[in-house]
């Protein structure tokens, strides 16, 4: 739970100029572009496949085109909020980790330097990586938790019953 609080709390850091001034970006930063690259990713948004101009007949991908759409929707920010973090496939987690959160242009110190508000939205994403290994980590616990939890509340009710029977027989 502190860590998706404090992915809340970063989103809460953000404010619509801030996400006007990526928006108007022409040509922003490679870390600003990784880190909206890393928010498609998490919401599985695809990216635009584009000629490369240094390697004619070869494609890139190009999150750029999606990002800003993303970002010029009116309820980015709380969709982000509302993100369904305890669903999140195992392979857009796997894809976020070696291609994006391996990356040091990511460190949120770097993306500070480059931009406040892809600041709060790399806290975001690596937020979001926390919850998802401690969540992967914790839910066969409460799975266990809870057939003990139920075993226990069957006992109880055994040893009520008896308890009746024994009262009756004194």
């Amino acid at each position: 739970m502190p860590a998706l609080e404090a992915a809340i709390n970063a989103l809460d850091t953000l404010k619509p100029a801030d996400i006007t001034e990526i928006r108007a970006m022409q040509q922003p930063p490679s870390t600003v572009r990784k880190v909206l690259a890393s928010i498609c990713v998490l919401q599985n948004r695809q990216p635009d496949r584009k000629n490369d101009p240094n390697n004619p007949g070869k494609k890139i991908i190009d999150f750029w085109a999606p990002a800003k759409k993303a970002l010029g929707e009116m309820d980015f920010i709380n969709q982000l909020k509302t993100f369904d973090k305890d669903h999140i496939p195992p392979d857009i987690m796997k894809k976020l980790r070696e291609e994006y959160l391996t990356d040091a242009d990511l460190e949120p110190k770097r993306v500070m330097q480059a931009s406040v508000a892809a600041h709060g939205l790399i806290l975001f994403v690596r937020a979001m990586d926390v919850y998802d290994r401690i969540a992967k980590e914790v839910a066969p616990k409460k799975l266990k938790l809870a057939e003990v939890d139920k075993e226990v509340r069957e006992l109880e009710a055994t040893l009520a019953e008896k308890r009746s029977q024994l009262a009756q027989v004194e």
